[in-house]
């Protein structure tokens, strides 16, 4: 796990946690320890397509990307990685493997594809699954660093 603990941002800050809680690894708090893109409680979505990037703050060769969702998740969203300059495409979420571990998680799974090592992941969430705006419990990247 090479995200653990590295600084996160956002697009946009919901009503409830900052976009670090989804490098944190802390679940003691239902409502501050998961980034959402949402107005309110009632999970009306901030309109528009968002993303929640990390800076992994060295440069890592990614092998995949694990997303616990709360249930409002997406399926149309892009994982894309930072290399030389440029944002390289590691995975989709249409070809993420899907479980639900525990009430209100969907958890992604999504193999990264080949790219050079890469200094920040970036997900780019297109459109929800659901009515209620996205919502990220943990963002995970693994893989090696240099």
């Amino acid at each position: 796990l090479v995200s653990l603990g590295r600084p996160a941002s956002a697009d946009v800050r919901g009503n409830l946690g900052p976009a670090s809680v989804v490098t944190s690894g802390r679940k003691d708090d239902w409502l501050k320890d998961r980034w959402q893109a949402a107005k309110n409680m009632q999970g009306v979505p901030i309109p528009g397509p968002h993303w929640l990037e990390i800076d992994l703050q060295r440069a890592c060769t990614v092998a995949r990307v694990e997303i616990d969702w709360e249930s409002a998740f997406a399926r149309a969203y892009a994982v894309r990685g930072y290399a030389d300059g440029a944002w390289v495409e590691l995975g989709r979420g249409a070809g993420a493997a899907q479980s639900r571990p525990a009430k209100q998680h969907v958890r992604h799974r999504l193999a990264a594809a080949r790219q050079p090592p890469v200094t920040k992941v970036r997900l780019e969430i297109q459109k929800p699954a659901t009515r209620w705006g996205a919502s990220v419990w943990d963002l995970e990247v693994y893989g090696s660093c240099s």
